[in-house]
């Protein structure tokens, strides 16, 4: 029973029907040495009378209680009150917690350090950020071990984070997006001419503005790949399209959830600029009637979309001569009341509510049916 909590937390991210798990303790902490999953062969004579104990107790495999008719289904939103990069505030969060109601929901909260509660309950929404590195890919990966509605899953965290799938899964499916080279320290030169100056360099996992440059010329575009290619041994690079404002479509469940467009931040070439103090400064968002995108911009961002999976999504693109393009696909789309939400309203939260309550049902359905 002493790690009874810790060994919860491992069997929801790595479900193997038997673990052997090594602690040991370091500075007054128990942190995990080794951890192997394990046959039956391999059990010493207690072991397997321990194991048979466990296994003869009916509580190991009695279900959790099911709701009745009168009892709200509970999302978990993972949220941390510290993260400036959160992709949503405090005031979106209470939005969401009034509307859940009206969905049979309870919608709750949880932190960083509450991984072995998310059996405890019947869906997760992850508000954080993501990234493969981040603890929110481990609690997306543990819901869904435990098979329970996650937004996002951790196929749509991999994929948008991944900007090297992401430009050969535009390649592959067609999708129209500005042209796009993959460099190594030796390729990066000969494919930067061929797009020509300036353009973009990204690292392929990073996020933010931090991990986009402009090179408006060589000796620029040396120094910043130079810098990057310390972190990565590949790097993404593009065609620098100067537009006044990127388009962002909202994409639930292959069908669109709100429009915005974010307008570069003052004098800068992106919607965020950093400040001197280091601080973040963004350009104006506007938001807009879906009815009111141009049909080609809607149709390439539930399209683009597809690629991904049937999360929710933020889609960037821009508009060409040529016509839209998309920029990058975001498994973590920022919803702040005020912004996203200016136009669409509760129809914002009602619809995310109703995509988990729909995801729960059929949950349920398919675990009555097995």
């Amino acid at each position: 029973d002493r790690f009874q909590s810790q060994c919860a937390a491992i069997f929801a991210v790595h479900p193997f029907p038997l673990l052997k798990v090594r602690f040991y303790l370091h500075e007054d902490e128990w942190k995990i040495g080794q951890l192997n999953p394990m046959s039956v062969a391999q059990l010493d004579p207690a072991e397997l009378t321990l194991l048979e104990r466990e296994l003869a107790a009916p509580r190991c495999f009695d279900p959790p209680p099911q709701p009745t008719a009168g009892q709200l289904r509970r999302v978990a939103c993972l949220w941390d009150p510290d993260d400036r990069f959160a992709a949503s505030d405090r005031e979106t969060l209470a939005r969401f917690a009034a509307a859940a109601p009206r969905h049979g929901l309870l919608f709750e909260r949880i932190g960083c350090d509450d991984l072995p509660r998310l059996a405890e309950f019947d869906a997760l929404f992850i508000r954080t950020v993501t990234a493969i590195d981040h603890y929110s890919f481990a609690f997306a990966q543990a819901a869904e071990s435990l098979g329970i509605p996650v937004i996002d899953d951790p196929q749509s965290i991999l994929r948008c984070t991944n900007k090297v799938y992401m430009h050969e899964a535009f390649q592959r499916d067609g999708i129209a997006s500005p042209q796009t080279a993959i460099i190594s320290r030796r390729s990066s030169f000969e494919a930067a001419r061929r797009i020509g100056f300036p353009l973009i360099v990204k690292m392929p996992d990073g996020t933010f503005s931090q991990s986009v440059k402009k090179a408006d010329n060589e000796a620029e575009f040396d120094a910043i790949t130079q810098e990057m290619f310390r972190r990565s041994p590949l790097l993404v690079i593009q065609e620098f399209l100067p537009t006044a404002f990127d388009w962002r479509i909202g994409v639930l469940a292959g069908r669109p959830l709100f429009a915005c467009k974010y307008h570069m931040a003052e004098g800068h070439w992106q919607i965020a600029k950093m400040t001197r103090d280091g601080e973040s400064e963004f350009g104006h968002v506007e938001a807009l009637e879906i009815s009111a995108v141009p049909a080609p911009v809607l149709a390439l961002a539930l399209r683009s979309a597809e690629v991904i999976g049937d999360g929710l999504y933020g889609v960037d693109l821009k508009e060409t001569p040529a016509g839209p393009v998309v920029i990058e696909i975001n498994d973590n789309p920022n919803l702040q009341v005020g912004y996203e939400d200016g136009v669409e309203g509760e129809r914002v939260y009602d619809a995310i509510l109703a995509a988990f309550a729909a995801r729960i049902q059929n949950r349920a359905g398919a675990r009555e049916h097995a």
